[in-house]
C-alpha cells in the first residue's frame, strides 16, 4: 500500500514552492494509473478541511477534486504540479535564459547581466511538459555562462 501527503498549500500557481501541511495517509492507485494526473484512493479527510496540494513519490500535485464515494471513502483527484516536482532542476539550471519574442531578441546587443565570455547560443526547447493531454514546450533562447 502506497502512501500520499495531502494537505492546504498557499502559493500562486507559477511557483516552485512545494513546502506544505498535510497528513500521510495510507492511499490505494485507481487503475489505471497516470504519474502525472494519479487518482488516490484514501480514508480519514474531513469534509471541514480544504484540501489543494499532495505529495506522492516526489512529485507534488494539485488536487483537483475529492470525491466521497462512501461516507469513509475519498477519491482525491490530482495533477502534476511540474513547478514545485523540478524545483531543484530549475534551480540548479546554469544559464540564462531571455524570455521573450524570439523576432524581438538581437544577439549583437549588450546585455549587462550576461557574462561577456558567452559560451554557447541555442534556440532549442529546455523543457517538455505533458499535462492533460496537451504537449507545453518551454523554448527560451539560451546562453551558457
Amino acid at each position: 500500500m502506497a502512501s500520499v501527503k495531502i494537505g492546504f498549500i498557499e502559493k500562486k500557481i507559477n511557483s516552485t514552492k512545494n513546502t506544505f501541511t498535510g497528513t500521510n495517509l495510507s492511499c490505494k492507485l485507481k487503475e489505471p494509473c497516470s504519474m502525472q494526473s494519479p487518482v488516490f484512493i484514501v480514508q480519514g479527510l474531513t469534509k471541514e478541511k480544504l484540501y489543494n496540494f499532495a505529495e506522492w513519490e516526489s512529485r507534488y500535485y494539485w488536487v483537483d477534486d475529492v470525491v466521497y464515494t462512501t461516507r469513509d471513502i475519498q477519491e482525491v483527484h490530482c495533477h502534476l504540479d511540474p513547478l514545485a516536482t523540478y524545483k531543484d532542476d530549475i534551480k540548479a539550471t546554469t544559464g540564462f535564459i531571455n524570455f521573450g519574442p524570439k523576432d524581438l531578441w538581437d544577439k549583437r546587443l549588450i546585455d549587462s547581466r550576461l557574462n561577456a565570455d558567452r559560451v554557447f547560443m541555442s534556440d532549442t526547447p529546455i523543457m517538455w511538459i505533458t499535462l492533460h493531454h496537451f504537449l507545453v514546450v518551454l523554448v527560451a533562447q539560451v546562453v551558457l555562462l
